[in-house]
């Protein structure tokens, strides 16, 4: 006969906390049930918007682009004008998964077929270091900031080069 889960996690919590007592850098309490729920439920929303400034989309995100909000960011981006240059503000974003890096990629690759130039500006910390990490600074220009990227791309738009990976 199958256990409730709250069964089973009091009972880890009460082998967890014969462990911490054993080891004193451990206290009791950070493995108490009520934390670790509030662990568990925690879900962090992206928020996304666009404004158009001198025939320019700047999309700015914030929040986290992961798997749960990856579908919601592809979706969104049907809603942006056509052919027109974009540039992704991450600025405020503070986590990027492997799943909103596919995103990413699948929108170029969508924009790339009608000519439309995507540019990356402001990213920084961890979004930063995955987007180089995973080459993406080899398959988007990146700016550092928005403001660095509208007089870019005002002035000439950028070849966008052939990328790997279907859509």
């Amino acid at each position: 006969m199958a256990r409730h889960p709250n069964v089973v996690f009091r009972d880890i919590f009460r082998q967890l906390e014969k462990i911490s007592l054993f080891f004193s850098n451990f206290p009791a309490i950070l493995y108490s049930p009520v934390r670790c729920s509030l662990a568990i439920v925690q879900v962090i929303e992206m928020e996304i918007h666009h404004e158009i400034s001198r025939g320019i989309v700047i999309v700015t995100f914030s929040g986290w682009l992961d798997t749960t909000s990856a579908g919601k960011f592809l979706e969104y981006c049907v809603l942006l004008p056509p052919a027109t240059p974009i540039i992704f503000d991450l600025s405020r974003l503070s986590f990027l998964s492997r799943t909103g890096l596919r995103a990413l990629l699948r929108f170029r690759n969508m924009r790339a077929s009608t000519g439309s130039v995507v540019v990356i500006a402001g990213s920084r910390g961890f979004v930063d270091t995955a987007l180089k990490m995973n080459r993406f600074n080899r398959l988007f220009p990146m700016y550092l900031s928005v403001a660095d990227a509208i007089p870019a791309i005002a002035t000439a738009a950028a070849p966008i080069p052939r990328v790997w990976g279907g859509a």
